[in-house]
């Protein structure tokens, strides 16, 4: 690697890892199995929400070899959403909606568009794109269907706590260069791991032997909205080392 490179790269990890812990992040979303049954997980950290079963949609589900399977949202319960899945199950996307959120002159957040809350000073349209390998897979689906994604560039399933992880963030189909990776969003939602190259490629030390949770943001601006100054999206990767 060029050196002048990587010294500029881990000077931008700094900065980031230093601005986070100034700036929290907000929430995320992503699979997780809990009382055998793979739901959907809203929150930050450790901690995590109910939501409205509503902001679940789009899931799909993918085999060993990346041919779809039929998938469907259960009945919410617990504060969850668990997913009907088939059994030889392994790869599943799906969409988070948030919603609008906005904040008021007392900086209360809203669920709400910023036209309907009095006096907000920011609001923004919150989706979070999901992609949790659930098992060990020969192949990708050719195509994620995410604006947003982190795409692993081999089984993490293979791995273990402590090995080097390679993956790729794809915005809108492109590779995402410059892109802020959080690469335990559970024990460590405010730090920044590692930043992407121009290709859109980051190298990660895999963290937990258990559940692991990989975040990247990305916000577009709006103009002449009154319901909201950004569109944030989220895209996260979760899989579990036994």
């Amino acid at each position: 690697m060029n050196t002048q490179k990587y010294i500029k790269q881990l000077g931008m990890i700094i900065f980031a890892s230093l601005l986070m812990v100034a700036t929290a992040w907000g929430h995320s979303a992503w699979l997780e199995k809990r009382q055998d049954e793979i739901v959907v997980v809203y929150g930050h950290g450790p901690s995590d929400d109910s939501y409205t079963p509503e902001k679940v949609t789009g899931v799909k589900a993918y085999n060993a070899d990346g041919k779809a399977l039929k998938a469907d949202t259960k009945e919410a319960k617990g504060g969850y959403v668990p997913l009907a899945l088939a059994e030889e199950t392994a790869v599943v996307t799906l969409e988070f909606d948030d919603g609008f959120w906005s904040k008021d002159a007392n900086r209360k957040w809203h669920n709400l568009p910023k036209s309907k809350v009095k006096d907000a000073k920011q609001g923004g349209h919150y989706v979070w794109y999901i992609l949790a390998i659930l098992d060990h897979f020969n192949t990708l689906p050719e195509s994620l269907d995410l604006p947003l994604v982190i795409i692993p560039q081999n089984d993490p399933l293979k791995l273990q706590s402590g090995d080097e992880f390679r993956i790729r963030v794809m915005y809108k189909g492109r590779p995402l260069a410059d892109a802020e990776i959080i690469g335990d969003w559970i024990n460590q939602g405010g730090r920044v791991s590692a930043i992407t190259d121009a290709d859109g490629f980051a190298t990660l030390t895999i963290r937990n032997q258990g559940l692991n949770v990989i975040v990247v943001a990305k916000d577009e601006k709006l103009k002449d909205n009154p319901d909201a100054d950004k569109r944030g999206l989220t895209g996260s990767l979760s899989f579990t080392l036994k």
